[in-house]
């Protein structure tokens, strides 16, 4: 990330909320953190994040119910969904994959994969929704000259 860029993040930690935010603010993101499920779909569209972290590190089944109630959001906004999980919760990987989640990171971790995983996750969602040029990708241009087809149109038929 760039310093000053202040992209949203959106975490949701029934554990660790606070440890999440002061490392995603320190890696230039502007968390919308909560601890709580309720109203979380509403308050990830309305953060205007690509990103959703559900942390159910220690909280196995409030992990899971975040990821059914954020799935729809996520997906209707070409967004991704990174679930934080304890090492000893590697079994519930496929109903996270199954309820929605893109993404995952299993503990122990320390911040500079918190990161990158966040970096991995966000690239998903540029990607996916369309808001990322691909490196090497002529840009497009209105002139004529650079859009496909331009210039081979036959001329109108003269009655």
């Amino acid at each position: 990330m760039t310093a000053g860029a202040l992209v949203p993040l959106f975490i949701l930690s029934f554990r660790h909320r606070d440890e999440l935010t002061q490392v995603a603010e320190q890696a230039g993101w502007q968390p919308i953190a909560a601890r709580r499920s309720a109203n979380a779909e509403s308050r990830f569209v309305s953060s205007g994040a690509s990103v959703a972290i559900v942390d159910a590190r220690g909280a196995l089944s409030e992990g899971l119910q975040g990821v059914r109630l954020l799935a729809d959001a996520v997906e209707a906004n070409a967004s991704a969904m990174l679930v934080l999980v304890s090492r000893n919760d590697g079994s519930a990987l496929d109903q996270f994959l199954s309820d929605g989640a893109t993404h995952f990171l299993a503990s122990p971790f320390g911040d500079q994969e918190f990161v990158q995983a966040v970096q991995f996750a966000q690239r998903h969602a540029e990607r996916v929704g369309g808001r990322r040029r691909c490196r090497g990708a002529p840009s497009r241009s209105r002139k004529s000259g650079n859009r496909p087809g331009a210039g081979s149109r036959a001329p109108p038929r003269s009655s």
